[in-house]
């Protein structure tokens, strides 16, 4: 039976994966504007991060559902290292008991984690019972205004699909308002949405192509061709085979029974968080190895795992793999890594993806499939590159399509399914821009966003940035790291820039190598800011900073234009405008700074504009939900949005105006209460539990190491409340422990107990520190506390008493303690935190890019203008400074000539012309600011030399004929000065030098 959906003001789609699972919704009056719940975080020893979270559903000693997903996952862990399990069960993967199941019935059963037997029938029903519990908490309407669409197999037999609608009805769906939506279709419905080339490759009528849903479990395969507008046939039926990722694991579980003994292994899961470590680990290796692969791949071994494999095999681990004749294929670093070659790895991959392969070959040589020209690949396995590389290469004839979220398409499609099958939508392009893209340069991690001219709030992100190295960490953003080689030229970014300087280091073949990270923030506030400015290398090594910048930049829109290439062949580069975000907070010298920056990267800078990160935030949360939607919309609401990063709290007050455009109200404020402070806490508490010489000699000795503890921490700080209870768990790696003997002269639990922590830190298993949560809390509260009173502040302001709503993004405005604390502080305002609040600003300046006059004034900064000669007034001039000029008038030297003042609200592009005659073809007019109101000199105390607006005009002309008009045009994100030669009409933008 077909859903209800046309009075439904939802749809929502739950895809239960074989290992992951998740959700996506939209709103009828914008169905393409689909939502997924993209911060799934693991709250355990690792620092896991993902778009969909495991399958997995926790009983509890009774037999009640008690959680699901990594929740379930990470308590079931905590309570078996306390031995506190008993009578809790957990169940993974189990959807694969309904593939191909002859006998499937109410009565069929799946096993839990210890291989104990469970009726499947409710397993099932609390997954998706969850799912919806989740998706109402972020909704703001009554559940009966949602339709559901529950995603399958298409090789599903009648039974599987209808033990699956079982399952939904006894989790209290409505089955008038549930459809089941086939993988693969659904798949290809999302295609239909994405670029216009990716489009033009399948709408043809008549064109052919294969769709692969290559998930964990199965692959999952059907062949469409295109009819008349809106329609798709399927030209042969749906195949698939046990070619998943989980197959890939299975072959590396195999080989670490080989290595550490197969007892060894099944004695690790009474170790839970270990065992859960080595899944999470290995999912994001499968996504980053690739064919090009070279070296070694570096595994984590938890001190458990070596205790337990030295206990069965009675060997230490570096004399196991001698004896098993592996060379120096597989080798030990540091104690507690394991470096396995390339071509190993690559063997685990090998046999499913070559009965992938095999099977596709088989069909593609079938008459009636001959005309198939394109492969569709999606599908969270499908994400892999080796994946994509095997692919390419055994169809070189075929062009393969790698829809952008590839792991969410399905999700995504089975929305648009649930209006209507094949929906469609066609803007026409009225723009010369193909596409806007932004780049967010921030202080610890950056990426990039953009959209399609012809569907401007279909904004898309790199959301599979993956850390290659020994630490298992996907972010939704990639470091703010630039390595350079020996040579001093560029060679990589982000994490690939970390782990290759951590590998080389750990090699002791880093000699010549410069890593610079975090280097965004020499911008702030540096009032000396010029073309010399440095920034310093992780070994305090100083580098001129404008390169490194621009080297940033370039890296984005490389990576930019290879993301866009994957997508469409149609879209020249310059045909793509840029956005660059930048605090509202910085000064006129650092963006004239980041827009040198740009330009050096090679951007044409008439098509890059700069926007501001708070602005940018509120233009997005015009695109949310309909709740928050309504808390911003009224004409006249005035709110304050809190962008909140890592290194700065960014913070304006908007009004909204007529038309859905925003005035600012209040002059930007804030400060460096970012999470870069919180960090620099805890590493000093590092400093103090394992020795400062200890924590220093870790970036040299094992730079995996130190940057590993940097990456968890960034988790933990996301998953950490102000209700956290029991201790927080951090992982200590081997060599840390070691540097902390040698240099302290203690091991790590005498120094405890000598430091007098008691149990508020305490190490468990050897390789794990639990630390109280008193102790976590200290060090979010000192930035917080200047973030919590400087809000305050502005919300004791008279101007400001109309101000109801808070919205905070940003990366670190993504950590739960610090919305708690917010909420508390100031109970009596709405605090909304948007859905992927640290991509908020990113997005919003997109649509910035697409439409800057949404944003229709501001409020000044400062007092500009420039000096002058004035003639004396008594009233307002000192008589020390009057002058008798030549025509015997009394004047006064370097007064303040105002062009705009301080706190006024100017309109976008406000414009101020004043004539002057040059004294020469070329002109210098200092330019000054001061943060008074009604400045008079402009020696006054806070007054200062902004810049020089240099002027060249042509020498063909008497400079008694070449009166000029200087336009000043405020309100925009940069100063900008226009002049133009009256006698010529000569026009142009005059650039106003602002660095020293």
């Amino acid at each position: 039976m077909a859903a209800k959906t046309q009075s439904c003001l939802i749809v929502a789609a739950f895809d239960v994966g074989t290992t992951y699972s998740g959700y996506a919704f939209s709103y009828r009056d914008d169905p393409l504007k689909v939502q997924t719940n993209q911060v799934w975080f693991s709250e355990g020893a690792g620092n896991f991060l993902s778009l969909k979270t495991p399958t997995s559903v926790l009983l509890n000693p009774d037999g009640k559902f008690d959680s699901f997903g990594f929740e379930a996952e990470d308590r079931y862990t905590n309570k078996a290292e306390d031995d506190k399990h008993h009578g809790w069960r957990l169940f993974r993967r189990f959807k694969m008991a309904l593939h191909n199941d002859q006998q499937l019935s109410r009565h069929t059963t799946v096993d839990d984690i210890e291989g104990n037997p469970h009726k499947a029938l409710p397993i099932f029903s609390m997954a998706i019972k969850f799912l919806q519990t989740h998706l109402l908490q972020v909704m703001s309407v009554e559940e009966k205004d949602i339709s559901y669409v529950i995603t399958v197999p298409a090789i599903w037999d009648d039974d599987a699909k209808e033990f699956m609608k079982t399952a939904a009805t006894e989790a209290g769906l409505d089955e008038t308002r549930v459809t089941l939506a086939p993988e693969p279709e659904a798949a290809s419905i999302w295609c239909e949405t994405l670029d216009v080339d990716t489009k033009a490759a399948l709408a043809e009528t008549g064109n052919q192509y294969m769709v692969i849903d290559l998930e964990d479990g199965t692959a999952d395969i059907s062949f469409r061709e295109r009819k008349g507008i809106g329609t798709l046939k399927e030209i042969h039926q749906p195949t698939s085979g046990p070619w998943g990722g989980i197959y890939v694991d299975a072959n590396y579980l195999k080989f670490l029974e080989n290595i550490f003994g197969e007892q060894t292994i099944t004695s690790l899961k009474n170790d839970e968080m270990d065992y859960f470590d080595f899944i999470r680990d290995f999912k994001t290796k499968k996504r980053t190895f690739s064919k090009h692969a070279k070296g070694k791949i570096i595994f984590r071994i938890s001190a458990n795992t070596r205790d337990l494999s030295k206990k069965f095999t009675g060997q230490n681990l570096e004399q196991r793999i001698c004896s098993l004749g592996y060379g120096d294929s597989v080798i030990v670093r540091g104690g507690d890594k394991l470096g396995v070659e390339h071509d190993i790895v690559r063997t685990w991959f090998d046999g499913p993806i070559d009965s992938l392969i095999g099977h596709i070959k088989s069909f593609l040589k079938k008459r009636k499939l001959r005309a198939v020209q394109t492969i569709v690949l999606v599908g969270g396995f499908g994400g892999s590159p080796y994946v994509q590389d095997r692919l390419r290469a055994a169809f070189p004839d075929k062009r393969l399509i790698l829809p952008v979220e590839a792991e969410l398409a399905v999700l995504k499609g089975a929305v648009i399914f649930g209006y209507n099958p094949l929906v469609v939508v066609e803007k026409e392009k009225t723009y010369s821009t193909v596409l806007v893209a932004a780049f967010d340069f921030g202080t610890t991690y950056s990426g990039y966003a953009f959209s399609f001219i012809n569907d401007p709030l279909k904004v898309q992100t790199n959301q599979t940035w993956y850390s290659g190295g020994a630490g298992k960490l996907i972010s939704l953003k990639t470091p703010t790291s630039v390595l350079l080689n020996p040579e001093g030229e560029f060679d990589s970014f982000g994490f690939q820039a970390e782990d290759s300087y951590a590998s080389k280091a750990e090699d002791d073949e880093h000699e010549g190598w410069r890593l610079f990270r975090r280097f965004k923030m020499v911008l702030h506030n540096n009032k000396e800011l010029s073309r010399a400015t440095t920034v310093e290398d992780i070994e305090g090594n100083s580098h001129q900073a404008l390169p490194i910048f621009s080297m940033a930049i370039k890296f984005l829109q490389t990576h930019l234009l290879q993301a866009v290439e994957n997508q469409t062949d149609g879209v020249l580069e310059r045909e793509i405008s840029y956005v660059i975000t930048v605090p509202a907070i910085w000064d006129d010298n650092a963006k004239e700074f980041m827009r040198m920056a740009v330009e050096e990267a090679g951007l044409d800078g008439t098509r890059v504009t700069l926007a501001l990160e708070p602005e940018a935030a509120s233009i997005w949360c015009d695109t949310l939900d309909v709740d928050t939607i309504a808390a911003l919309a009224g004409t006249g609401t005035q709110y304050m949005v809190i962008d909140l990063g890592g290194g700065t709290a960014d913070i304006s007050i908007q009004e909204k105006k007529q038309g859905g455009t925003l005035k600012e109200i209040h002059q930007p404020s804030g400060g460096p209460w970012g999470g870069i402070y919180v960090d620099a806490n805890y590493l000093k508490f590092l400093d103090h539990i394992f020795g400062e010489k200890a924590i220093t000699a870790l970036k040299t000795e094992d730079m995996t190491d130190y940057f590993d503890v940097i990456r968890e921490f960034e988790t933990k700080k996301r998953t950490f409340t102000t209700q956290t209870k029991g201790k927080f768990m951090f992982k200590i790696s081997a060599t840390t422990r070691k540097l902390s003997e040698k240099f302290t002269g203690q091991n790590l639990e005498q120094r405890l107990r000598r430091l007098g922590y008691g149990d508020s830190v305490i190490v468990k298993c050897g390789d794990k520190l639990r630390v109280e949560p008193d102790i976590v809390r200290t060090w979010f509260d000192g930035p917080l506390n200047n973030l919590v009173d400087h809000v305050n502040n502005l919300l004791r302001e008279a101007k400001l008493r109309a101000v109801q709503t808070i919205v905070l993004v940003g990366g670190f405005g993504e950590s739960t303690y610090v919305q708690e604390r917010l909420r508390a502080a100031i109970p009596d305002k709405r605090l909304i935190v948007p859905a992927e609040a640290g991509l908020v600003v990113l997005k919003g300046a997109v649509r910035f890019g697409h439409n800057p006059a949404i944003i229709t004034s501001r409020v000044m900064k400062y007092t500009y203008g420039v000096a002058v000669w004035s003639p004396y007034d008594e009233k307002i001039h000192s008589a020390d400074k009057k002058i008798l000029d030549e025509d015997g008038k009394w004047r006064v030297r370097q007064c303040f000539s105002v062009f705009v003042r301080v706190n006024d609200n100017v309109p976008i592009d406000h414009q101020i012309t004043k004539e002057y005659t040059p004294s020469g073809y070329r002109t210098a007019t200092p330019i000054y600011r001061t943060t008074a109101e009604k400045p008079v000199y402009v020696t006054d105390p806070g007054c200062e030399l902004l810049g020089e607006l240099v002027t060249e005009l042509p020498r063909d002309i008497p400079l008694s004929e070449l009166r000029d008009d200087t336009t000043f045009m405020f309100g925009g994100t940069e100063l900008v000065v226009k002049v133009r030669v009256k006698k010529t009409g000569q026009e142009e933008i005059i650039k106003l030098n602002c660095l020293k």
